[in-house]
């Protein structure tokens, strides 16, 4: 009975393996090694993700180090990455150089041959030509609180870029506006000087440091502060042109062992 059992499975088993290479379905020997050949390709695949992942790394930290980010953040690669040289294709920023004294003067003559020629005429006198660049200055001016560095006086050269940059921006202390009135009385022919003293505010009731102008017409001299002028005479600028002593000495102060008197009655025209 075993016998004829046994004989039953193999013929069964013969059949099945018969049956099944007709349909062209896989034995369990092939399925075997197709799944042996599988788990051999799967586990060589963290391998190539890994060399690509270390390329990537070294790329990131490269950029990185480019445009100077911090390159410290912990990494497996950083130690072999941060000893190659950073390589950058952008340009290196070359540092503006200060103009020198001709270029200032240049360039402020140009600006101020702008202005005068936007105001004046060839029918007005030298006064009234001052008078109206002096009108000019005080609305196209903001006043700004600005440190100037004194301590080697009024050259040429801080005169030139006090006035450059009120020609530029427009704005600034009472130097950048003492010297942009300096330069365009200069520019009409007018020979003038700065006066360091201290003017009186109407607003704080204090005196304070202040700058203005002594203006040479003739054998005269005269005061000019449009700043002043624009500030605490509104609608009488002309209070603080071309003026004696007598006329500023209630509100501003200088000392006058140092200064040439001015004793002329104002002039306007």
């Amino acid at each position: 009975m075993k016998k004829l059992s046994l004989t039953v499975v193999l013929l069964c088993a013969t059949l099945l393996a018969t049956s099944c290479k007709s349909k062209n379905l896989p034995l369990q020997s092939d399925i075997e090694s197709v799944n042996s050949e599988t788990v051999k390709t799967e586990t060589s695949i963290p391998q190539t993700e890994s060399s690509e992942i270390t390329v990537s790394s070294e790329i990131s930290i490269t950029e990185s180090q480019e445009i100077g980010s911090d390159t410290s953040r912990p990494s497996s690669n950083v130690s072999s990455v941060s000893s190659k040289p950073a390589v950058s294709n952008k340009p290196p920023v070359s540092s503006q150089s200060k103009p020198t004294l001709d270029e200032l003067k240049s360039e402020n003559s140009k600006k101020a041959q702008e202005i005068i020629k936007k105001v004046t005429n060839d029918k007005m006198t030298d006064i009234e030509k001052a008078k109206t660049t002096y009108y000019w200055l005080y609305p196209n001016f903001r006043y700004r609180t600005t440190k100037v560095d004194l301590s080697n006086g009024y050259t040429d050269q801080l005169t030139h870029e006090l006035a450059n940059y009120f020609f530029r921006y427009r704005k600034g202390s009472c130097e950048h506006y003492a010297a942009a009135q300096k330069v365009l009385l200069e520019e009409l022919g007018f020979e003038c000087f700065y006066i360091e003293g201290e003017r009186y505010s109407y607003w704080t009731k204090v005196w304070g440091e202040h700058t203005w102008l002594h203006v040479k017409y003739g054998e005269d001299i005269y005061h000019v502060d449009g700043l002043y002028g624009g500030l605490f005479y509104e609608g009488k600028m002309e209070r603080m042109f071309m003026v004696p002593d007598k006329s500023v000495q209630k509100t501003h102060r200088w000392n006058k062992d140092t200064y040439l008197p001015c004793t002329k009655p104002q002039i306007l025209k």
